[in-house]
């Protein structure tokens, strides 16, 4: 391995065991800082520590050197991602902060409305076997992918809890915002949840043949 990653830097050609192929110093970013360089020994590498810097804490580079550079660094815009991607902990002075967005409470007051996960097992079971989809009140449903347990299962689910979560006064579901400013930590945990069943059933739809729901063997993974 030391032998390896210094062979293209050290005199005399390295040849790996077994006849694989010889390791190279190029990386995939190799081109976009060292521009039309074709040999490594000829790359003016300050120019590329130059690149790195730029590209890390000033302004992120793009692949292909005619493609526009963003307007913010690599380590500044991964933060803004990972931020965004975070729920608001609610912290009130003299208060913890909850790193999850939600509380106990909430999570009882969630499960008290019903148990949506049961409700998407027993939907995506009907559906392994052959049966027809129904919507909240009974009524058949079109199938976006007969046989298996796809987001479509979770979503239709999901809905209807959101319903039976946000109430208004007059009985009616609250609009998103609404139910974000009345009842964040609910809301949060909601938007969790369903983020959670887009993870686990953005490929279910793509599943191998032999991975075909069996009674004892169900697709859905739970």
């Amino acid at each position: 391995m030391w032998n390896a990653r210094l062979a293209a830097y050290g005199p005399g050609d390295y040849q790996p065991p077994g006849g694989k192929r010889p390791p190279s110093a190029k990386g995939r970013w190799f081109a976009r800082f060292a521009g039309g360089v074709a040999d490594v020994a000829k790359a003016d590498a300050a120019k590329i520590v130059e690149g790195i810097y730029e590209h890390l804490h000033c302004a992120q580079y793009q692949m292909r050197a005619e493609e526009q550079i963003r307007k913010d660094g690599l380590i500044a815009a991964r933060a803004k991602s990972i931020a965004n991607n975070v729920f608001d902990a609610g912290e009130r002075p003299g208060q913890r902060a909850n790193v999850c967005g939600w509380s106990e409470a909430d999570r009882a007051a969630y499960v008290q409305e019903g148990d949506v996960a049961s409700e998407i097992r027993r939907a995506a079971e009907r559906r392994e076997r052959g049966e027809g989809d129904s919507g909240p009140r009974g009524q058949p449903t079109r199938r976006a992918n007969p046989g298996r347990a796809s987001a479509d299962l979770a979503g239709a689910a999901l809905y209807a809890h959101y319903g039976r979560l946000f109430k208004g006064a007059d009985g009616k579901p609250l609009t998103i915002r609404e139910a974000e400013e009345q009842k964040r930590g609910l809301f949060n945990l909601h938007a969790a949840v369903k983020a959670a069943y887009a993870r686990i059933l953005k490929h279910n739809r793509k599943d191998l043949p032999e991975h075909k729901a069996t009674p004892n063997n169900s697709r859905f993974g739970i």
